[in-house]
């Protein structure tokens, strides 16, 4: 039995690892107010 791999789910795994570990698009801070330093989700 062999594996075979979708290829449209490879695309979308390794879109989905770079966006989670690269590029982090998101941050946050304290407050909206107060500033303070950003931060990634992974932190």
């Amino acid at each position: 039995m062999t594996i075979r791999f979708d290829k449209l789910g490879v695309v979308i795994a390794a879109i989905v690892a770079y966006a989670a570990l690269a590029a982090p698009f998101a941050t946050f801070r304290a407050n909206r107010i107060v500033p303070g330093q950003a931060r990634s989700i992974l932190e």
